[in-house]
């Protein structure tokens, strides 16, 4: 564990019997709940780092070249095809464990050897209303010991596979630190369908590892040869160099295996920041309203009974102002709204119109497009949603926080609901208005291009073609491949991008209100318990001053253990 996750976990307990103290006896059923969910994430966070290339990249051999155990076979099987395959997450635990996972919680008990054999069927895709799930391999060995907060995912492979692609980002941007990227020495390159992954997640921020598989295939010289390609290729797509450049080979005297554990090593270094900003920073802000509380009843020693009724008054009409302006700005953000689907819908049809050479070669061949346009919008939506959205969230953010009544301790960025997206079961740590976005990203956007395409082909052919004795002035297949082109621009690419941006409207308006009243639930229970606080004050100053300085002390006493908490904290 983390020093400050072990210090929180040393001051929970008597950090929760004085929230218990001094929160209202009607409320504490939440509370304690609040605090065991709490506790758990505190105890079992961790973050993930998937690992993605095609099939028969190597990233199961190199799981289970860094996961060897002497006297076991080898965990994650390497026969696996796109039918079968399910993630794997591979992890640290006090007890082997191999449970299969589902979304919605379900989970089942699995084997070693079911892993070993990919025994998996109970995991696989069975309709829309049964998703795949995933497996969750736990193992008390030294390599994972020494990286407890990080989750490998043995991410199914994929060639232009656009389930998997959507699988990779929606089930795991919201809760990974890094991914690592593997590329097969032999190919010596960055697959075009990962170039379209790196794309998304470079949206994302996301770090990546770069790590060449298969380094037995090729002399020690030509293995420097592409990790210097490779790296140099994942500079270019993500903007920055990868976290670390690995060649390794699984099966050649498991070269590459102790780099691969530096790699990790250091993204496991790279995952306090996450704790301290996912965890620490909300438990922060719950001290400080605490903190608030107690300081209101210490100060209260020469109230009089007007002056905390007036106190309440005025908090009163603080939070009340507060909520029209919160309205306000929520209506202003709301009819922001079709600015910013103006602007991503010209982002898809910018997109799209520069592939649209592409697009007709593959309708002209009588090919599938969906994948093509469906890996367009995705980049364009999330583009969108970074550059046009976020800035209009955090400005609305900034405005709300500005008006939040004094008497309360809220970081708004802390506070917004996120969505459980794909595998995201334990803690999600990225908190705040843009948390829930892939989501967005993931709906289904438009029907199948191939009905449109196949739409205006029958036009096009009952019209040149429907009568016998008309002879085409052109060659057919020239004016063919023209009236297509002619059809994707002008009537296909502008319906997809209308269709893409009506069909996200709902989805954003959805996320701010859901934000308003996230917010507004928060600065209400806080703002309650301010005014329970004066009027608990009230009650124990009519009681007589001596009986109210007897419980001034223990007041004083729990306030001084209250900042001791979180200076400490501050100062970890």
């Amino acid at each position: 564990m983390f020093k400050i996750q072990e210090l929180l976990l040393q001051t929970l307990p008597i950090a929760n019997a004085l929230t218990a103290k001094y929160n209202p006896p009607a409320e504490m059923k939440n509370v304690v709940s609040t605090q065991d969910v709490f506790e758990n994430s505190v105890r079992n966070f961790i973050v993930r780092t998937p690992v993605v290339g095609g099939f028969s990249a190597g990233k199961s051999r190199l799981l289970n070249a860094f996961a060897h155990q002497e006297g076991q076979e080898p965990l994650f099987s390497v026969e696996v095809t796109p039918e079968t395959a399910v993630p794997a997450e591979l992890g640290y635990g006090e007890n082997d464990q191999f449970i299969g996972r589902f979304s919605d919680g379900r989970t089942v008990k699995l084997t070693r050897k079911q892993v070993q054999k990919n025994d998996l069927a109970v995991l696989q895709r069975k309709s829309e209303n049964h998703p795949a799930g995933w497996v969750e391999v736990s193992l008390n060995i030294p390599q994972l010991a020494q990286i407890p907060h990080i989750r490998i995912v043995d991410m199914p492979g994929w060639n232009s596979n656009a389930q998997a692609h959507n699988q990779a980002i929606d089930g795991y941007v919201s809760n990974s630190l890094a991914y690592c990227v593997a590329v097969s020495a032999d190919e010596g390159t960055v697959r075009d369908d990962i170039r379209k992954l790196l794309n998304e997640l470079r949206l994302h921020n996301m770090p990546v590892v770069g790590i060449v598989t298969k380094a037995d295939k090729k002399p020690p010289n030509d293995i420097e040869a592409v990790k210097m390609k490779v790296a140099q290729e994942l500079e270019t797509i993500m903007g920055k160099p990868p976290v670390r450049m690995i060649a390794i080979s699984a099966v050649s005297k498991r070269i590459g295996v102790g780099e691969f554990t530096q790699a990790l090593l250091e993204l496991e270094v790279m995952a306090e920041p996450v704790f301290r900003q996912a965890i620490v920073a909300p438990w922060l802000e719950r001290m400080g309203n605490l903190q608030k509380r107690v300081e209101t009843l210490c100060n209260g020693i020469d109230c009089e009974s007007e002056t905390i009724h007036a106190q309440l008054q005025t908090a009163q009409q603080s939070y009340d102002r507060f909520n029209n302006e919160l309205q306000s700005q929520t209506d202003e953000l709301q009819s922001r709204l079709a600015v910013i689907l103006d602007k991503i819908a010209g982002r898809i049809k910018s997109t799209l119109t520069s592939q649209l050479s592409g697009l007709t070669n593959t309708a002209a061949s009588g090919g599938d497009m969906q994948i093509a346009v469906n890996e367009a919008v995705r980049l364009s939506v999330t583009m969108g949603l970074d550059e046009d959205f976020k800035p209009e969230v955090h400005r609305y953010l900034t405005n709300v926080q500005a008006v939040v009544p004094k008497d309360v301790v809220i970081d708004l960025s802390l506070s917004l609901p996120s969505a459980q997206i794909g595998n995201s079961s334990d803690f999600d740590w990225k908190k705040g208005a843009l948390a829930a976005l892939p989501a967005i990203v993931a709906i289904p956007v438009f029907g199948p291009i191939a009905t449109l395409v196949s739409g205006v082909l029958l036009v096009f052919l009952s019209t040149a073609f429907g009568s016998k004795s008309s002879t085409p002035k052109v060659d057919p297949e020239v004016a063919r491949r023209e009236y297509i082109r002619s059809q994707l621009a002008n009537n296909i690419i502008p319906k997809v991008a209308n269709d893409v941006s009506e069909k996200i409207r709902p989805e954003l308006q959805k996320r701010i209100e859901d934000a308003k009243n996230a917010i507004k639930e928060s600065v209400k229970t806080e703002q309650a318990n301010h005014e329970k606080t004066l009027l608990r004050l009230k009650t124990e100053l009519e009681q007589g001053q001596a009986a109210f300085k007897m419980k001034l002390k223990t007041y004083q006493a729990d306030l001084g253990v209250i900042k001791d908490f979180i200076g400490k904290i501050n100062n970890s």
